[in-house]
């Protein structure tokens, strides 16, 4: 049995820049033992469920869950607002007195509050959008002569706590959940995201608009009422009764103007801060439903996974256990003899990690694990060894 990139002579053999596979072998078998290890430790907590990872960055994933989360909530109660304000906008006007001091002043500090929220949402839709701290199941470690994919591991993991009946799942080999808060809310969202965008058009339509054009009228009327005025005042004879008349009527297009624009100034309020609420929100829902460049869920998605860690019942998640390969090595060893057929070692290493931590951020058992194994190949009889594994514990 001849293994690609070796050349077997009558007493030798020489290796050639393909030899080494068998190696990597070794080096893979031993993640079944390191396996084996880590679900004998994690079954002793023991946990409920448990969620096995590939990266250690759980609390920047974990920030982005309580971002959008946040968020989604601030901004559902921000277009909430802004429909209130519209419905109450939207309202028969109530006269004013003619003149009346700080009137525009009280409509705009009517809708100041509602502005004064938005603004102090916190500005998480950029790092949400930037986020990179996402559970990711490509994550690979390349040691001295071994490229080895945690893949490999992360099977071996899931089987191994399957026979120690810890239940558990693999991040993004799952199911999506059909029903969470977080769809829940966000479906919600865009409920109050439509009412707002019907209620704002309408608003436009029904006061905006016969508002600005009651300014445009007003306008007219004030500008031939002075006319009026002034053909009154440069008439010869004088006509104190016609100039009275003139300007009692030019008094009125003044008042009636100024009303128009008060009007039209909180009709124009109330529409831009509606529309500013709306694209805080589409903003919002296009990055939180865009799955970054790099690959993975988008936040909203991620969101909806990770609220099992927050949530109770029992399908939520207790533990999050991180599994990775640190260092991977292969090497191969050849023994020359005078008399006889030269035999092969293939010697495989490893190192290995694992930390379990509850959904509460505890570390509640952790292990590293350094091993070797060896395959003996004899390339004369084409036969295998037993193999062989030792793990290295430092005195």
């Amino acid at each position: 049995m001849a293994q690609a990139g070796l050349k077997a002579g009558a007493s030798e053999v020489e290796q050639d820049a393909a030899a080494g596979v068998v190696s990597e072998l070794v080096s893979y078998s031993l993640l079944n033992h390191a396996a084996g290890q880590i679900a004998e430790g994690v079954a002793t907590v023991p946990p409920w469920r448990v969620l096995v990872v590939e990266d250690r960055a759980l609390a920047a994933t974990d920030w982005s869950y309580h971002a959008v989360t946040e968020q989604l909530s601030r901004l559902s109660a921000e277009l909430k607002a802004a429909s209130e304000k519209v419905a109450e906008a939207s309202a028969p006007a109530k006269e004013a007195a003619p003149g009346q001091e700080g009137l525009i002043a009280e409509a705009t500090a009517a809708v100041t509050a509602v502005v004064g929220a938005a603004q102090a949402v916190p500005a998480v839709v950029g790092a949400i959008a930037d986020a990179v701290g996402y559970l990711r199941s490509d994550y690979t470690i390349t040691g001295r002569a071994v490229t080895m994919k945690s893949t490999a591991l992360v099977s071996a993991v899931a089987r191994a706590l399957r026979a120690q009946g810890v239940r558990s799942e693999v991040d993004g080999f799952h199911t999506f959940p059909a029903e969470t808060a977080a769809l829940t809310a966000f479906s919600e969202f865009q409920h109050l995201q439509r009412d707002l965008t019907a209620s704002r058009l309408t608003f436009v339509q029904q006061k905006l608009v016969p508002a600005t054009a009651e300014v445009t009228r007003q306008t007219a009327e004030l500008t031939q009422a002075q006319a009026d005025l002034a053909a009154a005042r440069a008439a010869q004879p004088p006509d104190q009764i016609r100039e009275k008349q003139a300007q009692d009527a030019a008094d009125e297009a003044t008042e009636q103007l100024a009303r128009a624009r008060q009007a039209q100034t909180l009709a124009q309020q109330v529409a831009d801060l509606a529309e500013a609420a709306l694209t805080r929100a589409t903003t919002f829902a296009t990055a939180v439903t865009t799955a970054p460049a790099t690959g993975g869920l988008p936040p909203l998605a991620l969101a909806a996974t990770l609220e099992r860690l927050h949530a109770g019942g029992e399908n939520a998640i207790t533990h999050v256990l991180y599994v990775g390969v640190d260092v991977a090595g292969g090497e191969t060893v050849i023994r020359k003899r005078f008399f006889g057929a030269p035999t092969l070692r293939y010697i495989g290493s490893c190192q290995v990690s694992a930390m379990l931590v509850g959904n509460d951020g505890d570390v509640a058992w952790a292990r590293t694990m350094t091993l070797v194994g060896q395959l003996k190949f004899a390339p004369g009889k084409g036969k295998f060894g037993t193999p062989e594994m030792v793990e290295v514990r430092m005195r």
